[in-house]
């Protein structure tokens, strides 16, 4: 009985080691100044999400969020060269280093019919980098 209770206490130490601790890539705010922003953060079992946001002069904000990585990969090492796919828009995004604050991208078409429906249209080809992930390795 002892190495039955020892062994579920150990298990639950270990399941809740990670329980409270912040993760390294949190979630941040947009700003409500207009232009097309961009972060990369870590959510719910370390995986890693990619948030867009175009504010527009009324301080509006339309956003898109996709985890769909080709690939898997840590961003601790960056975003440079790693490619998501962005369902709604029916594109595959690559990220590219660019100025200080800027994540450059280009875009690979999947779906021309999604792509004319995306909600973030026109795309641009840089991005306001937000959060402490977006400048992870994209910066020089």
């Amino acid at each position: 009985m002892r190495r039955v209770f020892s062994s579920v206490i150990g298990l639950a130490t270990v399941l809740l080691a990670g329980c409270g601790e912040s993760k390294p890539f949190p979630r941040v705010d947009f700003p409500v100044a207009p232009g097309h922003y961009v972060q990369f953060y870590q959510g719910a079992g370390a995986k890693v999400y990619t948030e867009f946001s175009r504010v527009d002069k009324a301080g509006q904000a339309q956003s898109l969020v996709s985890g769909l990585w080709h690939g898997r990969f840590n961003l601790s090492n960056g975003v440079e060269n790693e490619t998501l796919y962005l369902n709604e828009c029916g594109i595959l995004v690559t990220f590219h280093r660019g100025d200080v604050d800027v994540v450059r991208t280009t875009y690979d078409v999947n779906s021309y019919v999604q792509r004319d429906a995306c909600p973030l249209n026109p795309l641009p080809a840089n991005w306001i980098a937000v959060g402490p992930g977006a400048l992870i390795g994209t910066t020089k």
